[in-house]
């Protein structure tokens, strides 16, 4: 009984460090295609916020015109993803570091309820 106990909370470890380490989900409600790894580079990109935005969608564009090869020869779905971030993707930038600023989360709370009452 004990042993069994001890096996499912080393699962249950491995998989809270598997969902840490989770980096991305591929192309978010779109095809992946053949580049996967760029949309997961895109995700790490936006939850971080180290580069701008634009930087960030910029650098989706590229990596995917760079996987079109062959059949998947990419001249106009680059430019689509890159206009579906520009136009959706917004309320996701920085969505790791807004999880953790407790002074943001603090304002957020405060100018909620700011508008609740005066506006």
């Amino acid at each position: 009984m004990g042993e069994q106990r001890r096996k499912k909370d080393a699962s249950l470890e491995e998989k809270k460090e598997l969902n840490e380490k989770r980096i991305g989900d591929g192309c978010t409600s779109s095809p992946d295609f053949n580049f996967t790894d760029c949309c997961n580079q895109h995700d790490k990109d936006y939850g971080e916020a180290k580069i701008s935005r634009w930087q960030a969608d910029k650098k989706l564009r590229v990596c995917i015109s760079k996987k079109g090869v062959g059949f998947y020869n990419f001249k106009i779905l680059p430019w689509v993803y890159w206009g579906g971030v520009r136009v959706f993707g917004g309320k996701y930038y920085g969505s790791s570091r807004q999880k953790k600023c407790k002074i943001c989360n603090y304002f957020r709370n405060k100018t909620a309820n700011f508008k609740k009452y005066f506006l």
